[in-house]
């Protein structure tokens, strides 16, 4: 719907997720014992996913926009039907049970930022545009797995007796993230560039181990990062070639040692890319495009958060050539 220069959309999504086990056939894996719980039958999970949006254009070169929405999902296979083995009632894990019993996730999702436009900043033929977004996300009844406290009032080591046929997974209170994103481009007949940067910071209520503990930071959260690029195209052949910059903070708000879902720290890095397309416009090639791109030029060795201490891609050359027709 739109009214002058204001545009609100609204939207909504109706889901169906009908999920199914297939029984183990190690029978410590399918045991009858209640103990165990073990319980493949089937979960149906439904719901709606509705989205409220609005676009205004303020002035000929700055428009703001907004969102904010509430989508779900349901557990995967693996959160509601991973089990633990349980041989005889006294040989039983702590946390044999599937886990049926899961509330779907849910997130609430709020975004807002503004685009400015413009053209003839070093000539009359470029133009520019820059775009800032805010976000902020709050997730309730995460889906996690069952580890450290295992219930309101357990104490580890001590003489507690766990329910019997506990779940391996269960719902957390949730966790907020919020961040900021900027992306901005220049075009001209000649020379491009561009510049986008991210940051993102998040905390959980409660924590993955203790639900009833005090408030722990996200353990996936991005680590910071930049990336420029800039060029020069040589309309009269169709060619153009540029330089890609990716610049990555160090990532050092990470969990505890000791804590289950620790990932180990990160140092920054940077690295560099160069790249060549060449297209034709005309004639029996018409449509024909052929781009270079070397990643990681100086062969940096690399680790990126998230992949426990792996290595990046060293130096990376790529040709490919594609017809549009």
């Amino acid at each position: 719907m739109t009214f002058r220069d204001v545009t609100v959309t609204v939207a909504s999504r109706f889901d169906r997720v009908d999920t199914e086990g297939q029984p183990n056939v190690a029978p410590r894996y399918n045991s009858p014992l209640p103990v165990a719980g073990h319980d493949y039958r089937g979960v149906t999970y439904t719901g709606w996913s509705p989205r409220v949006g609005m676009f205004w254009k303020a002035t000929p070169r700055v428009a703001l926009f907004s969102d904010v929405s509430r989508t779900w999902r349901a557990p995967l296979i693996d959160e509601s039907y991973t089990v633990q083995g349980c041989a005889t009632a006294a040989a039983c894990s702590s946390v044999p049970g599937t886990s049926r019993g899961l509330e779907r996730e849910r997130v609430n999702a709020l975004r807002g930022g503004a685009v400015f436009t413009t053209q003839g900043i070093l000539g009359a033929d470029d133009s520019a545009v820059i775009r800032l977004t805010a976000f902020h996300h709050n997730v309730t009844d995460a889906i996690n797995l069952r580890r450290g406290i295992l219930y309101d009032g357990y104490v580890r080591g001590g003489d507690n007796v766990s329910p019997p046929g506990l779940s391996n997974y269960r719902n957390l209170s949730g966790y907020r993230t919020r961040g900021v994103e900027l992306e901005s481009f220049y075009d001209s007949r000649r020379f491009f560039a561009s510049l986008s940067a991210s940051m993102q910071r998040g905390h959980r209520r409660g924590s993955q181990n203790d639900p009833w503990g005090p408030d722990e930071v996200v353990a996936t959260q991005a680590a910071d990062k930049l990336i420029v690029s800039a060029g020069v195209k040589i309309p009269e052949t169709r060619l153009a070639i540029g330089w890609r910059g990716k610049f990555v903070a160090r990532q050092d708000r990470v969990l505890p040692l000791g804590n289950y879902y620790r990932l180990p720290p990160s140092a920054g890095y940077g690295l560099h890319s160069l790249f060549l397309t060449w297209r034709v416009d005309q004639g029996p090639l018409d449509g024909l495009e052929a781009r270079l791109t070397i990643d990681n030029v100086f062969n940096r060795n690399y680790m990126p958060y998230l992949s426990e201490a792996v290595t990046g891609v060293g130096r990376d050359a790529r040709l490919s050539v594609s017809k549009r027709f």
